[in-house]
């Protein structure tokens, strides 16, 4: 069987990276809201740690892809940021307050916004422009695989093992996805910027539209909430009639197909964009986002 060209190397690698980065950091965040309640953290914590470590991770994106284009290192960036997704489910697994909790999350997610903008910047220019949409499909459907492998095995293994077991086990996958990375990614081009502008002026000479489009991402970003924060609903509600065991595996059920459907809608939109334009698959994609949001609201 003859793989396809764009298939080649990076995309593999940075596929391989993701799906065992997800099945690490998913095993946690499945479990973070029965964990913070095992602590007796109160009810706002987990929307704290889920916000901050959030924001922080789009805020180090902006300075990690500035820097990895000055220096010419996106690789390396990309490696530092898989070693700090890979050790923080350990500072959480040894947590003993919420505040640990939050330290820990926000490692991790700061070691995503340094790693993401490197990652994506070597697989765009791994492939043809016409590949684009199949290559970063590709690249997400193997990421929410990852997703949906690492809620399930949560969901197995809660049964029989401790959270703070399953939480330690969890660093396994994450240098899984790190040598994926030192092995396969490969940079074209590693010459640093000929002339780097400084950050403001480089921000300030992006294109209109695009920073139209930013715009329109920060607005949905201000509506947009962690699915952690559903999870935990799901674990309160289901409490009282089940049990907390039963109402842990309920939320790691729920988040599961969630992921499942995910999965299987990346590579097939990704590979519509290629055809029909992304534009269109975009804006279907925050309409879907939109009319969801708007469910909540409306559900009894």
């Amino acid at each position: 069987m003859k793989w396809p060209a764009w298939l080649n190397r990076t995309v593999l690698g940075a596929g391989i990276a993701s799906f065992f980065g997800d099945l690490g950091y998913e095993s946690v965040t499945v479990l973070l809201p029965s964990f913070l309640i095992i602590l007796g953290a109160p009810v706002f914590a987990l929307g704290i740690i889920e916000g901050l470590s959030d924001g922080a991770s789009s805020f180090v994106k902006l300075f990690s892809g500035y820097f990895a284009d000055k220096l010419g290192k996106r690789r390396e960036f990309a490696l530092g940021g898989s070693v700090a997704t890979a050790i923080f489910p350990a500072i959480i697994a040894v947590a003993t307050s919420w505040y640990i909790v939050l330290a820990g999350r926000l490692f991790g997610w700061i070691g995503k916004g340094i790693r993401s903008p490197s990652r994506d910047a070597i697989l765009s220019k791994s492939v043809e422009k016409k590949d684009l949409g199949k290559a970063f499909g590709f690249h997400r459907a193997s990421d929410t695989l990852g997703a949906v492998a690492g809620p399930a095995l949560a969901l197995i293994l809660v049964a029989s093992l401790g959270i703070r077991e399953i939480l330690l086990w969890a660093v396994i996958p994450g240098f899984i996805a790190f040598v994926a990375i030192w092995l396969f990614l490969r940079e074209r081009d590693t010459s640093p910027h000929p002339r780097p502008r400084p950050l403001v002026a480089s921000l300030k000479g992006l294109p209109s539209r695009f920073k139209a489009f930013l715009s329109a991402v920060l607005v949905f970003g201000i509506a947009d909430f962690s699915q952690t924060l559903l999870i935990a609903f799901v674990i309160v509600v289901f409490t009282p009639p089940l049990g907390f065991a039963m109402a842990t595996a309920a939320g790691a059920g729920l988040y599961l197909v969630r992921n499942i459907v995910y999965a299987g809608a990346s590579y097939p939109l990704g590979l519509l964009g290629d055809r029909i334009g992304r534009r269109p698959v975009l804006v279907l994609g925050y309409a879907l986002a939109v009319a969801t949001f708007i469910g909540f609201v409306i559900a009894p």
